[in-house]
């Protein structure tokens, strides 16, 4: 026991002094390690809140983006059913134009036709009366030479005119 106290006399001293540096130095890096630990810490903390911040972005945006896509998807169904509307109307109109074109095609032909019978009718016309005329205009006039033979003349006419009419 002896020199067991001996060595307790002898170690104490220079492992105290041997602790209180081990101590101090693990106090150091103690505190490096706490001061690093707590740098870490804020950055993860800020890191988690730019994460946090950047998921709601996202999830934000996303929720635009969705909003906005269903709008221009509806937008789009509303366009082609105005253009599919408008086709029909438009397929419509121009079959009843080409219907009322054909028609009116064919009524200007018969009118046409009738017009070259109605031209051709007034030609022969017009020439049996330059004919008549002429043939009148080639006659001697005879004039009545009484007041009598005058007045039977322009009663004969009369009842021509009359008979013509």
């Amino acid at each position: 026991m002896s020199w067991s106290f001996a060595v307790r006399v002898t170690l104490p001293f220079s492992l105290t002094l041997f602790r209180s540096f081990d101590a101090q130095e693990n106090e150091k890096n103690l505190q490096a390690l706490s001061k690093e630990l707590h740098t870490k810490t804020t950055e993860l903390n800020e890191l988690l809140h730019i994460r946090n911040q950047l998921e709601l972005d996202l999830k934000s945006r996303s929720s635009d983006h969705n909003e906005r896509m269903r709008r221009l998807e509806s937008q789009f169904s509303l366009i082609q059913t105005r253009m599919e509307n408008l086709f029909n109307t438009y397929r419509a109109h121009r079959q009843a134009t080409d219907t009322e074109l054909a028609r009116l095609s064919n009524d200007r032909q018969s009118i046409q036709a009738e017009l070259e019978t109605l031209q051709t009718h007034y030609d022969s016309l017009l020439g049996r009366r330059a004919v008549a005329a002429k043939e009148l205009s080639e006659q001697p006039i005879q004039l009545p030479s009484s007041k009598a033979d005058l007045e039977l003349l322009a009663l004969r006419m009369y009842e021509e005119n009359l008979s013509l009419r």
